[in-house]
């Protein structure tokens, strides 16, 4: 049997690469950088500080809460709290992408705001790294650099291939079909802590 560290570092990765290619945090710094005409090596790094800022405010949230929640929820009831949590954010993230509306650009953000939009944390990664913590502190760290690892390799990747024109049909997709994944991803998470 794999280990439940393993499974959530998966999880964690898995989350990191399908929020990445959500439209919301490539496509506003895709346009901007395609308008104003920049080199490929200039838009992988916006791309890399990109994955690398959400990845990192993602973690820095995430061990907040765990620091928090362990002064006022005893240890042994951390998995029970996760499994709530990613219910929690599962309906959040199902509900927001029925509520979606259209996912157009506006281009006339300077690059800053672009990137520090783009950068947000992600609160679907707080009962990942609540899970993983039972397992301990390196564990823990391992799951937040795997998702800020994922989160920049994904989000580089897409910039870079769709300003090379390789990757329209991700630009047609709806970003709700993205949700809805992740939101399929932390269920079975939850499941598999339930279970486990």
């Amino acid at each position: 049997m794999v280990p439940g560290y393993v499974v959530l570092i998966i999880a964690a990765i898995t989350l990191g690469i399908l929020h990445m290619i959500a439209p919301d945090h490539w496509a506003p710094v895709t346009a901007l950088l395609l308008r104003r005409r920049y080199r490929d090596q200039f838009i992988a790094g916006i791309a890399l500080v990109i994955g690398a800022l959400h990845g990192l405010s993602s973690l820095a949230l995430s061990l907040l809460v765990l620091l928090i929640g362990m002064r006022f929820i005893p240890f042994h009831y951390i998995n029970t709290a996760s499994i709530v949590l990613l219910i929690l954010v599962s309906i959040y993230i199902l509900l927001s992408a029925l509520h979606e509306h259209d996912g157009s650009v506006n281009e006339s953000f300077s690059l800053t705001a672009v990137v520090t939009v783009s950068s947000l944390p992600d609160p679907a990664l707080i009962p990942i790294v609540l899970s993983v913590s039972t397992y301990g502190s390196l564990h823990t760290l391992l799951a937040g650099a795997a998702y800020t690892l994922a989160s920049m390799s994904s989000v580089t990747l897409v910039v870079l291939l769709i300003n090379r024109g390789l990757l329209r049909t991700l630009s047609m997709v709806n970003p709700r079909y993205i949700d809805y994944a992740a939101a399929v991803i932390l269920l079975l998470t939850a499941l598999y802590i339930y279970l486990t």
